[in-house]
């Protein structure tokens, strides 16, 4: 019975992993509410957001690396290129979910 639970469970968190276009959707979303957030007394700010969000989610679809481990994976985006580690953003996913496990210097 245990043994059945347990492979249930694995089951559901493969098939649950978010991809790349789930973890664009999350960086848009986040991004447009942090700057609609910022940006409130501004007129407009609800578009800033948005627009801001759209462009941060194209960005992280093409430097975003996956490390795929079937039933989670760990999203980077290196924001200085490969000049230095201590700049990654990282974010794992699982159960269709995303939790930043590292989050940069310059972000701190």
């Amino acid at each position: 019975m245990r043994l059945l639970l347990f492979a249930a469970l694995v089951v559901l968190l493969v098939i649950t992993n978010p991809g790349p276009d789930d973890f664009a959707e999350f960086v848009e979303d986040n991004v447009a509410e942090q700057i609609a957030r910022e940006s409130e007394a501004l007129p407009g700010g609800g578009l800033l957001g948005e627009l801001g969000g759209l462009a941060a989610s194209r960005i992280a679809r093409q430097v975003a690396r996956r490390d795929n481990y079937l039933v989670a994976s760990v999203y980077t985006l290196d924001l200085d290129g490969r000049a230095r580690d201590a700049e990654d953003w990282k974010f794992l996913g699982i159960g269709t979910l995303f939790f930043e496990i590292r989050r940069p210097e310059s972000l701190r």
